[in-house]
């Protein structure tokens, strides 16, 4: 018989009728109270599609979503179909509405599905119970049964024997016996006993061929359940040999009864179950448990994999020991294979919305109680928060947070007419990131339903490159137009294609416009650029202004495109540059000059004093005067020194001290040093040393004039800062190192003097700059001298250390390279013999000095030593001395009246007048001691160089080596 059709539940006529009626019921009662709700049109439509969704199913779902939507646009939006496309926000919400109904109806549907076949297998698992209760029960009963049929029995066949004992007295034919049963032939048994006896047995038989009856039908029964269970049954072993199963089980595992028998559970069993279905079986053994229930893995026969809800229950026998186990199997793989489809769609809908490429959130009540991976990032959200989610309001900037809370109070509310005039579905704003960056984002928010809340769905999209992108594309549009330099176009026939506002200047200053020539006198400038395209810059004058105008060749598009720049400014700042240069250079030129004057009008009459001085040690003078003269002397010479270091700071500053690498001795350059402050130590009793190590080398390349000055100012500093104790002076190599070539010696100067304060020690190398700087200074000095050593020690390459302490003293490093890498010469020793004072008798040395106190001076000391000196005022004098005598030397000053030194040197070297005087030595003796003056004096035709205040030993020397030196070349 073939049964009919039935109607599947999804799409029953009846559940379809009630979801259609609830729009209709919504669609009254919002009439109803049309104007308290007015204008939230979808008040009660998204309910009613929810509920309708769930009582109607897929079907029932969709169909009430598409008649809601149509009674709310005809009744309460009144949309026409000629105006659909005006009232976009209208087409909008009517879009989303369809949206969250087809979502509804896939969601109910698919829980619909999931929860029939959760119901189907929850009810086939209690008919399963409740089959295996009434097995167990009839076997139980059946058993009751056997054990009273056997009682029965055991008391009839007792009941028999007493009763043929008892009654010796009835006499029954054999036959009346039961087989077997033995007679007794001499009894008197009375027919009453006989009869009752025969009804005894027979009822016995006939109660116990009911019981055996009950018994076939207790066993079929229990068979029928056993074999007909709609889930698997089976008695195991406690080894987990299969002893009994049925047909269902087979079924659900793939085996047939005697495959099963020949097996256990444990070779079927899913090894990552194993475990813990033994660990359960252990427990139900040894009675911790009654039974247990466990979702398993079976292997079937085939390979497959299947999942199967298993309980269990232990028999045991009526000592107590463990008889057999009761399993039931029932087949739940299409439930976990709903349950991990519905694990994956909850899957793939988690990572589309964290991967997707906007920010999605879900408000309530304008808390964010959802937010996907990228709204961390683009709206400030934190990651993580405690109880209470954030504000979505905390992350919108103070003067978009008052339009953003309007905005979303209308989204959320879903409020299409009265929102559609003042703010769009989707709207801008500025939002804080969590490093308090600013963002441009775009959002937009359909209502939600969730769990009878009513939320809000958030979208937000980063906009801030495509603003700036915009706005780069506005400002690139503006610009030609808005440039405040001429941007022009010209075609290859120097037509002006584009001007803009500011080249109306340059064009009308050459009477030209748009759609006329190029001005002509720079079109040649156009025609290279079209020739080679390559940029060329021109420059023009246009009124009092100055452009510097780019011809740019833009490829293949056949026309250039000039951009304008005022170069007015530029040009002026130029001139400014180039008039401040040359005033600087003036400057400078007037700073050297000052300076050379300064030096020659100081030295001048130093040199008197000097000299005076100097010649006054040659008298006789008794041991007071001696002193005078000796202080005075002294005196002079720190004048001269104050004069030198300020020469040689203004030298260094203008970058014109050239040092020279000579390779000297080490000892013959500090002799000098150490005899110049033998004396001073000794006066205020102070021990003064030199040590040089032994594994000094003993020649080194440098300057060994520069390296005397720095060692002059380093030790004279020390003596003077040192009241008792001792100075010394060491020299040591120091050993190699990676990054420095060649010999490096260390000058170490000790003292154990006053000390200098820490506060003032990183300053004593500035120019003018002492420890003590106050009124009651106890020594004197013009701060130079350390400032002079640094300086020198950096343009020989070497490094100062300075370390003091106040009350202890004083030491300072030196270290300096060996400059043999440069071109290094060899100097040797000069001697200095003092002479006889009759040396000079018998030649005659003609002074050229205009100065007085210089000419009495030099005569006097000439004189003195044998010479026989005469004096001219200047250069003419010198010439007409020479021509109306003759010299064996002349001393000439520089600088002098009517004719100079130079100008009279020249013209005895080159004069044909003086050609018998040619050769004859000529020292300059001037006060011209400006760096470069000694070489310019020499490259003149000079043969020596002597500068005032001189020195009368130098004097000496000098004249002794012109002599004896071989004749000076003339100047070219």
């Amino acid at each position: 018989m073939v049964e009919p059709m039935k109607t599947p539940p999804w799409v029953s006529p009846p559940r379809l009728l009630a979801a259609l009626s609830i729009p209709f019921a919504a669609l009254a009662i919002q009439w109803l109270f049309w104007g308290a709700i007015k204008p939230y049109v979808w008040f009660l439509f998204f309910p009613a599609v929810f509920f309708s969704s769930w009582v109607g199913g897929l079907v029932g779902g969709l169909a009430a979503t598409v008649l809601s939507a149509t009674m709310v646009a005809v009744y309460f939006m009144k949309l026409e179909t000629a105006h659909i496309l005006d009232n976009p926000g209208s087409l909008l919400s009517i879009g989303v509405f369809l949206c969250m109904g087809v979502l509804f109806s896939l969601s109910h549907a698919r829980l619909r599905t999931v929860n029939r076949q959760a119901a189907e297998a929850l009810e086939s698992a209690r008919q399963a119970n409740e089959k295996l209760l009434a097995a167990n029960a009839d076997i139980t009963r059946l058993y009751e049964k056997n054990r009273e049929l056997d009682e029965l029995k055991t008391r009839f066949f007792a009941n028999v024997s007493h009763e043929l004992r008892t009654a010796p007295h009835l006499t029954t034919p054999a036959a009346a016996f039961p087989a077997g049963m033995p007679s007794a032939p001499d009894a008197d048994i009375s027919p009453q006993a006989v009869e009752e006896l025969s009804a005894r047995v027979q009822e016995i038989v006939t109660q116990r061929s009911r019981l055996d009856a009950e018994k076939r039908e207790t066993q079929a029964r229990f068979e029928s359940t056993f074999e007909q269970a709609a889930v698997g049954l089976a008695h195991v072993a406690p080894d987990g040999r299969w002893l009994r199963v049925n047909r269902k089980l087979c079924d659900i595992l793939g085996y047939s009864r005697d495959d099963l028998r020949r097996i256990t559970f444990q070779e079927i069993t899913h090894p990552d179950d194993l475990e813990t279905d033994v660990g359960h079986m252990a427990r139900l053994l040894s009675g911790e448990i009654p039974s247990y229930a466990m979702e398993k893995r079976y292997i079937r026969a085939d390979g497959r994999t299947l999942w199967a809800q298993l309980t269990v229950s232990l028999v045991r026998d009526d000592t107590g020991r463990p008889d057999y186990f009761i399993s039931v199997v029932e087949d739940i793989d299409r439930r976990k294979g709903a349950e991990a489809a519905l694990r994956e769609i909850r899957e793939r809908f988690t990572v589309l919305v964290e991967n997707a490429p906007e920010a999605i959130c879900i408000l309530e009540e304008g808390q964010v109680i959802y937010a996907n991976a990228l709204s961390h990032n683009l709206l400030g959200l934190p990651r993580e928060h405690d109880r209470t989610p954030p504000f979505i309001l905390d992350s919108v900037t103070p003067e978009d947070r008052d339009r953003f809370r309007a905005w979303l109070a209308l989204r959320q509310d879903d409020a299409a007419e009265s929102g559609a005039d003042t703010m769009s579905p989707v709207e801008e704003f500025c939002f804080l990131r969590k490093n308090k960056d600013r963002v441009d984002v775009e959002v937009s928010a359909v209502p939600l339903f969730l769990s009878g809340r009513r939320d809000v769905l958030l979208f937000a999209r980063d906009i801030s490159e495509r603003k700036r992108t915009y706005e780069e594309i506005q400002s690139l549009a503006r610009f030609p137009g808005e440039n405040p330099n001429p941007v022009l176009r010209v075609a290859p026939d120097m037509t002006v294609l584009h001007a803009n506002k500011a080249s109306a200047a340059f064009l009308d200053h050459y009477q030209s416009g748009l759609g006329q020539p190029f001005p002509a006198p720079h079109q040649e400038s156009l025609r290279a650029a079209f020739a080679t395209d390559r940029p060329v810059v021109f420059e023009t004058e246009v009124g009092k202004r100055t452009f510097a105008m780019t011809v740019h060749p833009i490829l293949t598009s056949g026309y250039v495109n000039i951009y304008g720049m005022d170069v007015t400014a530029r040009k002026k700042a130029e001139a400014q540059l180039v008039a401040a240069k040359d005033a600087a250079e003036a400057a400078n030129r007037a700073k050297s000059e000052f300076l050379a004057t300064m030096s020659h009008e100081i030295r001048t009459p130093l040199n008197g004093v000097l000299g005076m001085l100097q010649l006054a040690q040659t008298t006789a003078l008794n041991e007071e005067q001696a002193q005078y003269v000796a202080t005075a002397l002294r005196a002079g010479r720190g004048l001269l020194r104050i004069l030198a270091d300020i020469l040689d700071i203004s030298q260094i500053e203008s970058g014109h001290l050239v040092l020279a690498a000579t390779a000297f001795e080490i000892q013959e350059a500090l002799q000098p040093v150490f005899y110049a402050f033998t004396h001073e130590a000794e006066k205020k009793g102070i021990e003064f040393s030199c040590v040089v190590e032994p594994s000094t080398p003993d020649i080194f390349c440098g300057d060994a004039g520069r390296l005397r000055q720095v060692l002059y100012n380093l030790v004279g500093n020390a003596l003077k800062y040192t009241d008792a104790g001792s100075v010394r002076l060491r020299v040591f190599p120091l050993p190699e190192s990676p990054g420095h070539e060649g010999t490096r010696l260390c000058f170490d100067i000790s003292d154990t003097g006053v000390g200098i304060p820490g506060d003032k020690q990183a300053r004593v190398f500035e120019p003018f700059t002492q420890a003590d700087g106050s009124y009651t200074r106890k020594y004197g000095g013009t701060g130079l001298g350390l400032s002079i050593v640094r300086r020198l020690v950096d343009l020989m390459g070497g490094t100062v250390f300075l370390c003091s302490q106040e009350g202890i003293g004083t030491r300072v490093r030196i270290t300096l390279s060996d400059r043999r890498q440069t071109a290094c010469t060899t100097q040797g020793p000069t001697a200095i013999e003092a002479g006889e004072p009759d040396a000079g008798r018998g030649r005659r040395i003609l002074v050229v000095e205009d100065d007085p106190v210089s000419q009495f001076t030099a005569r006097r000391y000439l004189t003195k030593l044998g010479y026989r000196a005469e004096c001219a005022d200047n250069g003419q004098q010198a010439l007409e001395a020479l021509r109306n005598g003759h010299f064996d030397l002349i001393l000439m000053d520089i600088q002098m009246p009517v004719m100079g030194g130079l100008s009279a040197a020249a013209a005895i070297r080159t004069d044909a007048t003086f050609r018998d005087h040619a050769e004859i030595p000529i020292i300059a003796m001037t006060a011209h001691a400006m760096l470069g003056d000694r070489e310019r004096f020499l490259q003149a035709g000079l043969s020596g160089y002597v500068a005032k205040p001189v020195e009368l030993s130098e004097l000496k020397q000098a004249i002794e080596q012109a002599m004896d030196a071989p004749p000076t070349p003339l100047p070219q």
